[in-house]
């Protein structure tokens, strides 16, 4: 029971935390699911509701002390945690996230690598590794993360997107355009993932590619930044050609 709780309050804080870092990654709620919620009496903006309930279980001073940005505190509780019988992988994670959040990149590698040890086929640790590799700027760890996640979760789109930008910056095109594809093919109105691939695809030759990705974009959002800048671009390779407006 009690490591029940002690990983639902985990994966609450991590949720929170990573919605306020990545809001431009999660799903929003389609319409159809907000007037269902809405015939059956929920209300449009729970948030807006008061709130009844006190955070409580082995961890909750850990997370109050977090959302206070306490980290040294959050930590203690969660060693003390541990120490009395709790769960070593949500332990480790805990740890990894919150020495994350204070900036402490070696030692939260270190509680994510040894999560992942307790749990190889767990795709949060691999995440916390890349989320470190991405704050440290370390593009070979980067590369090699990304790999990770997308070895469990192939569909990963952070990890996709890391890995197509890193690629990029080492002049690996064939590999920035496989990755960006992989998210097109799940996503196929991502512009962001199309302009990656439209300049991947013109500095690997293929002129006649990346001026119809660069179209696509334009038709799409006709102010994208550098969108038209490649599109004069190849349109001159390609023999010309209306700019889209």
């Amino acid at each position: 029971m009690i490591r029940f709780l002690a990983t639902l309050l985990l994966g609450a804080a991590f949720g929170i935390a990573v919605e306020r870092m990545f809001p431009q990654f999660l799903p929003h709620t389609p319409a159809a699911l907000q007037n269902a919620a809405a015939s059956i009496g929920i209300k449009e903006n729970p948030s807006a509701a008061a709130a009844n309930y006190a955070l409580s279980g082995p961890l909750s001073s850990s997370i109050k002390a977090e959302t206070s940005k306490k980290y040294d505190d959050a930590l203690k509780e969660v060693f003390a945690f541990q120490q009395a019988g709790g769960d070593p992988f949500v332990a480790s994670l805990r740890a990894g996230w919150l020495y994350y959040l204070k900036g402490a990149y070696p030692e939260a590698e270190q509680a994510y690598a040894n999560a992942n040890r307790l749990h190889t086929g767990a795709l949060n640790p691999v995440l916390g590794l890349l989320n470190v590799a991405e704050a440290t700027k370390d593009g070979m760890k980067i590369q090699r993360m990304a790999e990770a996640v997308l070895r469990i979760d192939p569909s990963n789109y952070r990890a996709s997107m890391l890995l197509g930008s890193h690629c990029y910056a080492v002049k690996d095109y064939h590999g920035s355009a496989f990755a960006y594809r992989r998210i097109l093919n799940l996503y196929p109105d991502d512009v962001d993932a199309r302009s990656g691939l439209a300049w991947a695809a013109y500095y690997t030759g293929d002129s006649h590619d990346a001026f119809a990705q660069f179209q696509t974009i334009l038709n799409i959002y006709p102010d994208y930044p550098f969108a038209k800048q490649g599109y004069k671009l190849v349109a001159g390779v390609n023999g010309g050609g209306a700019l889209a407006r």
